[in-house]
């Protein structure tokens, strides 16, 4: 015996088309086995969260309440490993740049705190690594954004990035940080 989960959602009218469904799944499951409980959910445009197709920014993730899997554990992970680098081979469509910019989100220091992010996150349960959460200045490049049809259109996105990067972290210039 087992338990039948049913999701109907909002475009789902036919009440015959959700009988037929439901009756069917209770008298047989997956394995040809009897089931003994169905429980139907219907799930409304109120109740659904939006998926973040191809959007790879966290904090746009999180922020405007789009869903999210929960892989804040692997800063943990990159902060017990204590490597001095780290090789995060991944296939396409992977999640390498979300992961990444989560990273970026967690340890850059920012003059607004990005701490907010990460509530009610596993990685908040830590706080051996919460004490990290915006205390270093992150050098973040995707090269998503470099498209052109000619290598020096391409060359120079390349370097706009990396002047977008140096003017953003202009203040260690000043610091003694890097005497």
């Amino acid at each position: 015996m087992s338990t039948v989960f049913l999701f109907f959602f909002n475009s789902c009218h036919s009440w015959t088309t959700k009988k037929m469904l439901h009756n069917y799944l209770r008298i047989r499951n997956n394995e040809g086995e009897h089931s003994r409980h169905v429980h139907m959910t219907y799930i409304t445009k109120d109740t659904m969260r939006k998926l973040p197709i191809g959007i790879d920014d966290f904090k746009k993730i999180i922020s405007e309440d789009y869903h999210y899997v929960d892989k804040s554990l692997f800063i943990k992970e990159i902060l017990d490993f204590g490597s001095e680098v780290a090789l995060i081979t991944r296939p396409r469509r992977f999640g390498k740049t979300l992961n990444l910019s989560m990273l970026k989100y967690f340890f850059e220091k920012t003059p607004d705190s990005t701490a907010f992010l990460f509530d009610g996150l596993d990685i908040a349960k830590h706080p051996e690594c919460m004490k990290h959460q915006g205390q270093y200045p992150v050098i973040f490049l995707t090269f998503k954004v470099v498209k052109g049809a000619t290598w020096d259109s391409c060359f120079n996105k390349i370097k706009k990035l990396i002047a977008n990067e140096f003017r953003q972290h202009n203040y260690l210039l000043e610091s003694p940080v890097l005497d």
